[in-house]
């Protein structure tokens, strides 16, 4: 009776990686199996199997037999981190058919919008909008870039594409968006921000609410008419 026993891999499982891995199989029978056609399958879309079939001349009774050089396969550029895939093993010898299987988990970038801030920003001056983007993937992110847009032209931005490189898995990176205001937009005016942060086929994406400037209650009126204010609490 022909089992999995172990697998290896020399090359690190992550998206887009070509991996050739060496696969043991143990005789756990109590007669020698001989003339052995193994073929590797798997149900997965994110696996593109380039090689998958060996023959092993003979395996005697507990012995562990390792093939190395025969299997090979390409990780889809998309495979979500963390993705289990499950591998079937499919031994004959004469009449004799026995199946295994085994599972393989791999890694990719996976970002995540950690914080996002700004200074205030004032009719015709300058400020900034501050992003904190997370690799929470078990892969370093590779050519990162980021973009933002203004929902308005009234808010100028400096660069719309920032180019970020490199991100390693579990690092956090700080993208500054510097803006300018319009002159002629009116205190307390609202704009979307949308971003964007990819690296191949791994993103995140989502908006964000800035006001201009800070409305401020002078209290002119003498009657707290002017804005639509909350009172609370209790008088003796």
């Amino acid at each position: 009776y022909i089992a999995f026993d172990n697998v290896q891999c020399a090359q690190p499982l992550v998206t887009g990686a070509y991996v050739a891995p060496t696969i043991a199989l143990k005789n756990v029978g109590i007669e020698t199996a001989s003339n052995i056609d193994v073929v590797l399958s798997t149900e997965s879309e994110y696996i593109d199997l380039i090689s998958n079939t060996a023959t092993v001349p003979a395996i005697a009774p507990d012995e562990i037999y390792e093939i190395a050089d025969n299997f090979a396969f390409n990780v889809d550029v998309e495979i979500p981190n963390n993705k289990k895939v499950r591998f079937f093993l499919t031994c004959t010898s004469g009449d004799n058919v026995w199946e295994s299987k085994f599972d393989l988990t791999f890694s990719a970038p996976e970002f995540t919008m950690s914080n996002i801030s700004n200074t205030e920003l004032n009719p015709g001056g300058n400020g900034t909008v501050t992003f904190q983007i997370t690799n929470d993937g078990n892969a370093d992110a590779e050519n990162a870039i980021f973009e933002v847009y203004a929902s308005s032209d009234d808010l100028a931005i400096e660069s719309n594409v920032i180019e970020i490189g490199a991100i390693a898995a579990g690092e956090t990176v700080e993208v500054v968006a510097n803006i300018t205001v319009g002159s002629n937009v009116e205190i307390g005016s609202t704009y979307e921000l949308s971003y964007l942060m990819s690296a191949g086929h791994y993103s995140v994406d989502g908006s964000y609410i800035i006001t201009v400037g800070n409305i401020v209650e002078g209290f002119e009126t003498g009657d707290f008419s002017a804005y639509e204010w909350q009172f609370g609490g209790s008088a003796n």
